[in-house]
């Protein structure tokens, strides 16, 4: 008997082990982690017995933004003895964050324990975001209707422009590809190095480019451009392109030297 039940200690452990997600249990008193599965590592980055030597691991490792309502919802299922589901961020050992859905039900008829499973919705939370930022920027594209607008992937340097953004740069509609060349060659000389710089913050830091800069049309003519972009990542996080506007100030700063 020693022996089967052995056997089906090894199978159940490999079992949690090969869920795809962060097998959980705690004590709701003490709101000690009393089993975490070896998943964590993996996700987070924090082995398991991190969880359970520190009570206040968890709480501690959830995004400032969302540990007020993570911690009513687990309160929610300590109190209704109720399975529930929600979604919040938890930082990972390498400074990433990571979305997780966390399903928690209650596993004593006494209440006094608490077994989950965190499940990393990161993917699926990017996608959406991505869309999101690319709606917004076509939505006020529309809404302005004399703004540029921009993208270029940082694995392929293909770029892509709408109508507005080839006027603004002197290209016809009917110019076909325009290349990261073809635009630098369009900027201001004095204005090139900044832009570089510019984008290269942006990669390393916090992903927003912002920047005016001076375009040399075909004709001569030169005109002042405020440029804004954001720094999307593909779906496993590693920065991919960037989507972003341009307007024209040409303008506003000729009303600024004026005074």
């Amino acid at each position: 008997i020693t022996a089967e039940l052995q056997a089906s200690n090894l199978r159940l452990e490999g079992l949690i082990q090969s869920v795809e997600g962060i097998v959980w249990e705690r004590d709701v008193q003490t709101w000690q982690f009393t089993f975490v599965s070896g998943q964590a590592e993996r996700i987070l980055g924090y082995p398991a017995r991190k969880w359970m030597e520190d009570s206040n691991f968890w709480l501690e490792h959830i995004h400032p933004d969302d540990r007020i309502w993570a911690l009513a919802h687990r309160k929610s299922a300590e109190a209704d003895g109720k399975d529930l589901s929600c979604e919040y961020r938890m930082l990972a050992a390498d400074g990433r964050t990571v979305w997780l859905r966390d399903l928690v039900s209650t596993t004593s008829e006494d209440g006094s324990a608490l077994r989950g499973l965190l499940v990393d919705v990161t993917r699926p939370h990017r996608a959406e975001d991505a869309l999101h930022n690319r709606e917004r920027c076509l939505e006020m594209a529309e809404a302005g209707g004399a703004l540029g607008i921009w993208e270029y992937n940082l694995h392929t340097g293909e770029s892509g422009f709408n109508g507005e953004w080839r006027r603004m740069f002197g290209f016809p509609n009917d110019s076909g590809r325009v290349s990261r060349d073809d635009c630098f060659a369009r900027i201001h000389a004095d204005d090139r190095g900044r832009v570089d710089l510019s984008t290269e913050v942006a990669i390393a830091r916090d992903g927003r480019f912002d920047s005016q800069l001076r375009v040399v049309s075909p004709d001569g003519s030169m005109h002042w451009l405020s440029g804004k972009g954001h720094l999307l990542s593909d779906l496993s996080g590693v920065p991919a392109h960037f989507l972003g506007m341009v307007m024209d100030v040409t303008d506003r700063r000729r009303s600024e030297a004026a005074l």
